[in-house]
């Protein structure tokens, strides 16, 4: 008898995980666009930075990269943001007619897209002229006829400091996106609806 009612209860949920192998839940078409618009900005930005940073001075290098790893930062905090923010208080906000709400939800409903051009894309892109602007701090800092051990030693010191800063910081902004999602929603929001006004 106990076999007969778990057979009953189990066979909705089989049909159930059957039908959703059917259906296709990855968008493809997405996730192609994704990967063609990663490789053209990351090479078409690559080759800028190359040229552009080559013949920086070490002050404007570290700026770039202090200013790159901010906007990775910031736009990732935007992804992690908006999955994991509750529509139900954006639809109180938007039905209390709260300015950035309305703008807020766009983000929410398209929560796989915007977390994949702000986490990815932009981080990817951030990433890749990052590491130019750091060859481009170790070129300034030993010159180009310097001993290659010292080269590698000091293009793997500034790398991982460039990638421990920015994982610093993105696991400080992580935080902050989980807990206080809808507030971040809100001020992209906000500035959205001002510029688009």
């Amino acid at each position: 008898m106990k076999d007969n009612k778990l057979r009953k209860n189990t066979k909705p949920r089989v049909q159930q995980v059957r039908s959703m192998r059917k259906n296709n839940i990855i968008n493809w078409g997405w996730c192609i666009k994704v990967l063609l618009l990663t490789l053209a900005l990351s090479i078409m930005f690559s080759v800028l930075s190359e040229v552009a940073l080559t013949t920086a001075s070490l002050f404007v290098a570290l700026l770039v990269i202090i200013i790159l790893m901010l906007i990775g930062i910031a736009f990732d905090c935007v992804g992690v943001a908006t999955t994991a923010c509750d529509d139900k208080v954006l639809n109180e906000m938007i039905a209390s007619k709260v300015r950035g709400a309305k703008e807020a939800m766009i983000f929410v409903k398209n929560a796989e897209k915007v977390s994949v051009i702000c986490c990815d894309i932009v981080g990817d892109v951030c990433g890749v002229l990052c590491g130019a602007a750091g060859a481009a701090i170790v070129t300034k800092f030993i010159g180009e006829g310097a001993d290659a051990s010292l080269t590698i030693l000091v293009s793997a010191l500034v790398s991982g400091v460039i990638a421990g800063l920015t994982i610093f910081g993105k696991s400080i902004e992580k935080g902050l996106a989980v807990n206080k999602s809808e507030k971040i929603l809100l001020i992209v929001g906000r500035v959205i609806n001002t510029i688009f006004k």
